[in-house]
């Protein structure tokens, strides 16, 4: 899992999509996909690429 490498919090890929809605409501094509880094501890989500996420964060292997 990857976490902020200061406040240990874990970093989130976020996906948002957006769609075609018609007059009726129903969702349609979509249009555009981005995706964003996000942590609780940065202000908002953070568009980047993967050597800012690997300068901002470190890879932390997680115990199930």
């Amino acid at each position: 899992m990857w976490r902020d490498k200061e406040s240990k919090k874990p970093v989130y890929l976020q996906i948002t999509n957006f769609h075609n809605i018609d007059k009726n409501g129903d969702c349609g094509k979509c249009l555009k996909a981005f995706m964003v880094y996000y942590c609780e501890s940065w202000l908002g989500s953070k568009e980047m690429e993967l050597e800012e996420l690997r300068r901002l964060a470190e890879w932390v292997e997680e115990n199930e």
